[in-house]
This record gives structure tokens, sequence and C-alpha cells, in this order.
């Protein structure tokens, strides 16, 4: 979902690419909470349903952990 939803605007990594408007978002550290806050206001072709939502987010949230780990705070 978040390949087909998210890519045209968004990468996953820290520092992504300028051609990219919506920025990277390997950088941060967003609950799936968080992540689904700012996808329901994102401007997409068609409203997203809660299940993609939540897939998209809980993706975004576990990347983010992911890039994370072994870092220092």
């Amino acid at each position: 979902m978040y390949a087909t939803a998210c890519t045209g605007c968004h990468s996953l990594a820290a520092r992504p690419s300028p051609e990219l408007n919506g920025g990277g978002l390997g950088d941060y550290r967003l609950t799936p909470a968080q992540v689904a806050s700012f996808v329901k206001v994102m401007p997409l072709p068609r409203a997203l349903t809660s299940r993609e939502i939540a897939a998209v987010s809980a993706y975004v949230a576990h990347v983010e952990a992911r890039a994370h780990e072994g870092r220092r705070p």
C-alpha cells in the first residue's frame, strides 16, 4: 500500500531525493497513530480506507523503528 499511495511524494530514506516534494520519513520516530494522523490529510487521488491507513501507518512506523535500531537516542 505504501508503494502505491505514498512513493510519488515520499521516501523512507533519511535523506530523500530532492525530486520528492513530500520529503523523507526515515529520520522520524513516529508511532502508527502519529503516522495515521498525517496519512489522513495527505493529498491523494482517492481517500484511503481505514484498513489502508492502518497498513501504511504500521509499515512506516516499523521501517522508521528499524532504521533507528542501534542508534543512540
